[in-house]
C-alpha cells in the first residue's frame, strides 16, 4: 500500500492513497487522490492493470465541487509475432523538452493536466510540474506561460537559457 501527501507552495494540496499488487502474470494498481487546487477540491479514482505485457487497461474519473467531471478509459492489446529469423531494429525517440508543442498533444495552444499525464503517466512528476508551470493558477498552461516558466522548472531548458547568453 502506498500513501503520500504532497503539499506544494500556495493553496495546492494533494493526498494520494494507492494499492499495488503484483500477480503472477501482471500488476494491478488502484488509487485515489483528493486534490485541492486554487481552493477547489476534486476527487480522482484510478484503476490500472497490465498482464503479460500483452494486455493493458485503465479507467479513471475525476469530479470537483462545481460538478465538473471527467471520465477516461484505455484498453490495449499488444500482439507478439515470432521474430525468429527476422531483423530487430533498435528505435529511440528524441523530443525537445523545451518546446511547447511537445506537451500540447491536441494542438489547441494550451496544456492541461491530462496532457501531462499522457506524457509522464499518472505520476507525481506530472502533477508537480503542471502546478509549478501553471503560473496564474487557472489549470491551463498557455504558450507564453510555458516559455516563461520552462527555464525555471525544466532542467534542460534552464541550460539552454544560460547557453543563449554566452554568444
Amino acid at each position: 500500500m502506498t500513501f503520500g501527501i504532497l503539499i506544494p507552495v500556495g493553496e495546492e494540496m494533494m493526498i494520494y492513497l494507492g494499492v499495488t499488487t503484483k500477480e503472477m502474470n501482471g500488476v494491478i494498481r488502484l488509487g485515489a487522490e483528493l486534490d485541492i487546487y486554487n481552493g477547489v477540491p476534486s476527487l480522482t479514482g484510478r484503476y490500472t492493470a497490465t498482464f503479460d505485457d500483452t494486455f493493458a487497461t485503465s479507467v479513471h474519473g475525476t469530479v470537483d465541487t462545481y460538478g465538473n467531471w471527467l471520465v477516461g478509459a484505455y484498453l490495449g492489446w499488444r500482439f507478439k509475432r515470432n521474430a525468429a529469423g527476422k531483423k530487430l531494429y533498435s528505435v529511440s525517440f528524441q523530443i525537445d523538452p523545451c518546446n511547447f508543442i511537445t506537451y500540447d498533444i491536441d494542438r489547441n495552444d494550451e496544456i492541461v493536466l491530462g496532457e501531462m499525464h499522457a506524457i509522464f503517466g499518472d505520476s507525481e512528476i506530472a502533477l508537480r510540474l503542471f502546478i509549478d508551470m501553471d503560473e496564474n493558477g487557472n489549470r491551463v498552461i498557455e504558450k507564453e506561460e510555458f516559455y516563461n516558466q520552462a527555464p525555471q522548472f525544466i532542467k534542460e531548458c534552464s541550460v539552454l537559457d544560460q547557453n543563449e547568453g554566452e554568444d
